[in-house]
């Protein structure tokens, strides 16, 4: 059921998932993103704000806080899961894997990669400010207009 607070929950994630996206653009190798970074990153920080973050509102500040470090957390990693989603379909079109298992756990393989390659005290600043500022926002509207 729509209520202001999953409206909120989605706008704050969608923006934090784009604020990530464009600080984590020094860190690729020679600054080239894929072309579909910033729409992954804005869509999924809607849905994991809509879906983790905005269901969970209502429930006093320090489960707002832990409700938005969970779904910082959330957002990190199903970014990190499609990168490297898409990264291993590419490999797999190459002949880089010998099987389908080998495959999938290349995309656990990838997303290591992407969590140690992305893993900077800016970025962990950022998302963790921005996780707590988020839930605490979304408590407010929850509290407010519900």
């Amino acid at each position: 059921m729509p209520t202001a607070a999953r409206l909120i929950a989605a706008i704050c994630f969608g923006a934090l998932g784009l604020a990530f996206a464009y600080a984590a653009t020094t860190y690729f190798a020679e600054a080239r993103q894929p072309s579909y970074w910033f729409p992954l990153n804005g869509g999924i920080g809607l849905i994991v704000g809509w879906v983790i973050a905005g269901t969970r509102a209502g429930n006093g500040t320090g489960a707002g806080i832990g409700n938005g470090i969970t779904a910082g957390v959330a957002l990190l990693f199903w970014v990190f899961f499609f990168v490297s989603f898409v990264d291993m379909i590419q490999k797999s079109m190459r002949n880089a894997y010998d099987g389908p298992v080998e495959a999938v756990v290349g995309i656990f393989e990838l997303i290591g990669d992407y969590a140690v390659q992305f893993a900077q005290v800016d970025l962990g600043v950022l998302m963790l400010v921005g996780s707590v500022v988020s839930g605490l926002i979304i408590e407010f509207v929850a509290a407010r207009w519900s």
